[in-house]
């Protein structure tokens, strides 16, 4: 008796194991396997099947011999969990982006006098510590994929970081860009050189001519009359960033640059006697200094014997 009769008695038996019935199917699906076992049977049978009685009996067949499956519905419903939160990240991420690209910003301005400081906390998170004679604005810029901002005199940026979103720091023509970093800023119409520190973060300098990309320590200097524009690697924090603690460094700096400070920092005006006076140059700090102890301390380091008086317009500086 061939393979195939025997499964089909064990099936009709019910003693088949689901191995053989998995056989039985197999062979029922490959007429070359039975063909000549039934011949003789076809043959000598009185009766006719049609086709849809032929179909019903082997579906019957595969429908009872085919191994179960176990679908994998653990698998499944964390694969759709993960989908869910993917498709919710992106719907709330394209509404959070429209909401931002369709918020108007009104125009704002900061003024910080001479004398004065100040602090403000932008829309976005970045925090700005302004020195005096300072001025700071944005409008409708300051939204959707860039957060610009107008500035010219002194300031410490402390920038949100936003990855979709770079922080610009517009002064005249040239644009400082950071995404979230801390660096500062000087930049005053009457001086003739602008610079930016970096204390930590990454930020892009451009100018009409050069491109300069800067690290955590270095700064730039820009000279707006010529477009030239030059880094230096790895200043300290102190020469930068003292006026944060009401100080002042100097670094071989002539009277002329310093009393520009002096007058923003104490709102007055100085006037200087005598030319030789505007070419001394000093070095040091002076930390938390009165308007009279700092004339007092560049008096007493003077190399020239200088001495100072109050006039109408302000505080007279004059060689003895």
């Amino acid at each position: 008796m061939s393979r195939l009769l025997v499964l089909l008695n064990k099936y009709n038996d019910s003693k088949a194991t689901d191995a053989e019935k998995s056989q039985l199917l197999w062979m029922l699906c490959h007429s070359e396997r039975w063909n000549e076992d039934f011949n003789d049977f076809w043959n000598q049978s009185f009766a006719t099947m049609d086709e849809s009685t032929d179909r019903r009996i082997l579906k019957s067949i595969y429908k009872a011999t085919k191994p179960k499956q176990y679908f994998p519905w653990k698998v499944l419903l964390q694969v759709a969990a993960c989908i869910a939160i993917l498709l919710s990240m992106v719907v709330s991420y394209h509404f959070w982006d429209e909401n931002i690209k369709l918020t108007q910003y009104v125009d704002m301005s900061l003024e910080v006098g001479k004398g004065q400081k100040s602090d403000v906390n932008l829309p976005d998170g970045t925090k700005i510590f302004v020195n005096s004679d300072s001025r700071l604005s944005y409008g409708k810029d300051f939204n959707g994929k860039i957060r610009k901002v107008n500035f010219q005199g002194e300031a410490f940026f402390q920038v949100a970081k936003d990855v979709f979103a770079p922080f610009v720091v517009m002064i005249g023509d040239l644009e400082i860009k950071a995404l979230g970093t801390s660096f500062n800023i000087k930049a005053y119409p009457n001086d003739n050189i602008i610079s930016a520190f970096l204390q930590e973060g990454i930020i892009e300098v451009n100018s009409a001519k050069e491109h300069l990309s800067l690290s955590p320590g270095e700064s730039i200097h820009y000279i707006p009359s010529t477009g030239e524009m030059y880094r230096n690697e790895k200043e300290e924090n102190q020469s930068n960033l003292a006026w944060l603690n009401n100080e002042m460094f100097f670094d071989d700096e002539p009277l002329s640059e310093i009393i520009k400070r002096l007058e923003r920092q104490y709102n007055v005006r100085f006037l200087i006697q005598s030319e030789k006076l505007k070419t001394i140059t000093y070095s040091g700090t002076l930390k938390n200094s009165s308007l009279q102890s700092a004339l007092e301390a560049l008096i007493v380091t003077s190399p020239l014997k200088m001495g100072y008086r109050i006039v109408p317009d302000g505080i007279e500086l004059y060689n003895k």
